[in-house]
């Protein structure tokens, strides 16, 4: 999905040289464009990944990215956006008003809609009963696991969607605006940002923080929950088209003629890798991380490109590590740790809801939890974010 999270493992690792990114292109067997990729963690080193695009293309890969493999749509429709839940339901989005819904991890796609004339770039779904689907100055939404769909006329063209609680989520626009909505979708209020050109992509890791990417290697960040935004230097003035943050520090972009854009310090400043590092050079549209420092991005042409920021004779002192999945998650998370800890579970607001100690393997109830995100925090200072759908 063009919007929502990551597989999260933090590791404390003291070094100091610089690093070195590392690119290897995958085998899609494919040369369709692909617009959106999606993934899903596992277990606490495993992950699922799909990925759609145009002719109705569909991959999957369940090991880690390395193998893909194509499933059926049953469409022709250019495929804009996805996804998945749970490892198993999932959501896929695009042209003439398409929907796809499937419940057995994309064996099987069924359409829920098609043949409006509209584009429907963005889908996001809560949980497995309310999700949107929002595009070209159209919205719909569903309560009903995509049963029925109802339709929402918008003023404004969305590009991508990204919800923050059950009711707070924002929309990137093609017209320079940021959308706000405080009541999961119904209405949404405008946010002039200052600058003009279309943005394609918006990822928020708390209620307040979040970052914009667009034309002219436009940037943008806001840690007021979209009040006011200001430009980071993203030191080139071609189209960017995907950007995530695996934390406040550490994120990932990716564009035009195949460049990747890399930050350690919340994107005060940013490196690139032009297609000479990358391996190729065609637009890439989307991007997901495994963590800070592992990612996939995926372009026109059928382009899969695996990414690591490595370091050579990196001095390691790993402390103490802490996974959590499956994340997204619906009932319950799963906590790996190599010693004893102190965790807190806070909202994406900073409320603390939970605290415990921990030991080695551990099974915490999320259920009752709303849908949104959330961060873990350990004694040791560090720190995962999971969603709850």
């Amino acid at each position: 999905m063009k919007k929502i999270l990551l597989a999260l493992t933090l590791t404390t690792i003291s070094f100091s040289i610089k690093a070195q990114i590392v690119f290897s292109t995958q085998t899609s067997n494919t040369t369709q464009d692909l617009e959106a990729i999606d993934l899903r963690q596992i277990t606490s080193n495993t992950y699922e990944l799909w990925t759609v695009g145009t002719g109705g293309t569909i991959l999957h890969s369940s090991d880690n990215g390395t193998t893909w493999t194509a499933q059926t749509s049953g469409v022709t429709a250019t495929l804009t956006d996805v996804d998945f839940v749970t490892s198993t339901d999932g959501w896929v989005c695009g042209s003439a008003g398409t929907i796809l819904a499937s419940q057995d991890a994309g064996t099987n796609w069924g359409v829920q809609a098609q043949g409006a004339p509209v584009v429907f770039d963005a889908v996001y779904f809560h949980n497995l009963s309310d999700g949107i689907v929002m595009g070209s100055a159209a919205a719909a939404s569903t309560s009903t696991n995509g049963a029925t769909w109802n339709p929402n006329m918008i003023s404004f063209a969305v590009t991508d969607i990204e919800f923050v609680s059950p009711t707070v989520g924002f929309a990137s626009s093609y017209d320079g605006y940021v959308y706000k909505t405080t009541d999961a979708g119904l209405t949404w209020n405008a946010i002039n940002t200052g600058f003009t050109p279309t943005f394609f992509n918006v990822d928020f890791i708390s209620a307040t923080e979040g970052w914009l990417c667009g034309y002219t290697g436009t940037i943008l960040h806001t840690t007021n929950g979209g009040t006011t935004w200001t430009q980071q230097p993203s030191g080139w003035a071609s189209a960017i088209s995907s950007i995530e943050f695996f934390d406040a520090q550490n994120g990932w972009a990716c564009g035009y003629a195949g460049a990747i854009y890399h930050t350690t310090n919340g994107g005060t400043s940013w490196s690139i890798s032009y297609s000479t590092s990358t391996g190729t050079s065609v637009y890439l549209k989307d991007l997901v991380l495994f963590s800070a420092s592992e990612g996939i991005a995926v372009g026109e042409d059928g382009a899969i490109i695996h990414f690591t920021d490595n370091s050579s004779s990196i001095e390691e002192n790993i402390s103490n590590t802490l996974s959590v999945y499956p994340n997204p998650a619906t009932d319950v998370i799963n906590l790996s740790i190599s010693q004893p800890t102190t965790i807190s579970i806070s909202t994406s607001t900073g409320q603390i809801i939970r605290e415990l100690e921990i030991n080695g393997n551990s099974t915490i109830d999320v259920s009752t939890f709303t849908t949104g995100i959330y961060f873990i925090k350990t004694s040791e200072g560090q720190t995962v974010k999971f969603i709850k759908h």
